[in-house]
């Protein structure tokens, strides 16, 4: 996973990445863009280069909007202005992913956050470029994403470290569900996917896991899925997943749909159809990582 450090004082400047917002409307009534005085102050000399860029860039300010400037024999090597809408959590989200996917080229990079931003910004951010950063590989040789590390530039660090763990315990399980997703059925058996539940859910003590085998099944009257699974040379599983929170007050039941590769209809779907049923099981992906 991408790794992201909240840091008061660089120690490396690669690619600096500005925020800029909506400023007033020009007299042509095209709206312009205004960087962010930040926490931590930039290079000297910077904060007015951004300032005059974002005019001569043309940009609006828009939540994902984007421009990096090269800066050759300089530090930082790169200038970005990221547009940061009207600030709020799902706008800096936005922000978060649109850098994440445009910085192919980068190893790391630092954002200037500026001094208001709220705690629900900076998990906002996080997310976006935790999530934006997945790239799904069936080995660890397979494809990478240039960049590794994104340190956050504020004044007080400290305060906004459960944000950014909040963060990468969403970003982390939403990386599950979409590895268990995107697997291949020819790797995906269901007793591959309840493999893969038990494992993730061996460090939880407060989950207690069961998973039905075709003879519980039998047992049990899950007539429906067995008939499902008959046609497979992979018997099929029921896996449960239980949570008691202490004081709890409700009752609350996900299901999700757990076909590993859904192959109902075989004969009259085209080829291009039948390729994505592996998904047909991220419903129960979805669950799974949300619990």
């Amino acid at each position: 996973m991408l790794a992201i450090r909240l840091i008061a004082e660089p120690d490396r400047l690669d690619a600096l990445v500005l925020p800029v917002r909506p400023a007033d409307s020009t007299a042509g009534g095209d709206t312009s863009a205004a960087p962010l005085s930040t926490a931590v102050a930039p290079p000297d000399g910077t904060a007015e280069e951004a300032a005059a860029l974002a005019p001569a860039a043309r940009l609006t300010g828009r939540a994902g909007e984007i421009h990096t400037q090269l800066r050759p024999g300089r530090t930082p090597g790169r200038l970005v202005l990221l547009g940061i809408g009207g600030g709020d959590e799902a706008a800096w989200r936005t922000a978060g992913a649109t850098v994440a996917r445009a910085a192919s080229a980068e190893t790391h990079i630092t954002i200037a956050l500026p001094a208001e931003v709220t705690q629900a910004a900076v998990r906002g951010l996080a997310e976006g470029l935790l999530l934006a950063a997945y790239r799904f590989r069936l080995t660890e040789a397979g494809d990478r994403p240039a960049l590794t590390g994104v340190d956050l530039l504020l004044s007080d660090p400290t305060r906004y470290e459960d944000s950014v763990a909040t963060a990468r315990t969403t970003a982390a399980m939403t990386h599950l569900a979409r590895d268990l997703t995107n697997t291949p059925s020819s790797v995906k058996t269901p007793q591959w996917f309840a493999d893969q539940v038990a494992s993730a859910a061996a460090d939880l003590p407060d989950l207690r896991l069961r998973v039905r085998g075709p003879a519980e099944l039998t047992t049990e009257g899950f007539g429906g899925i067995l008939a499902v699974g008959g046609g497979s040379a992979s018997g099929p599983r029921l896996v449960e997943l239980d949570w008691h929170p202490a004081n709890a007050r409700t009752h609350v039941v996900l299901i999700g749909k757990g076909i590993t590769f859904d192959t109902g209809g075989i004969s009259i779907k085209p080829v291009a159809s039948m390729k994505l049923m592996r998904k047909d099981m991220a419903g129960a992906a979805a669950v799974v990582a949300a619990t």
